[in-house]
């Protein structure tokens, strides 16, 4: 979860880099979530990378990326998400999206 993941982050405070790779449920494909995070708990960072693959059954890859768009992302950090693939499952019913 969301909670678990920024829990290994608490000790990390003057973090400056931070580089991630994983795959993620829907629920933390938010940049709203994410913005929260790195002002309380990271708020020396300056450099963060990252690929997200989301695996869900219904997405909607606007809402996601939109949610990337605030003047936090752009104006303040320069930071800049995109979703780099769409990919639908139709046998399974699922759709992968990685940003």
């Amino acid at each position: 979860s969301f909670v678990d993941m920024t829990q290994c982050f608490n000790s990390l405070s003057q973090l400056e880099y931070l580089n991630l790779e994983m795959e993620i449920n829907a629920d933390m494909a938010d940049g709203h979530k994410w913005k929260n995070f790195v002002i309380e708990s990271l708020p020396d960072l300056t450099k963060f990378h990252f690929k997200f693959t989301i695996v869900a059954d219904a997405l909607d890859e606007n809402k996601i990326v939109e949610s990337f768009r605030s003047d936090f992302w752009l104006k303040e950090k320069h930071w800049f998400v995109v979703i780099s693939r769409v990919i639908e499952d139709f046998f399974a019913g699922k759709s992968i999206v990685i940003l």
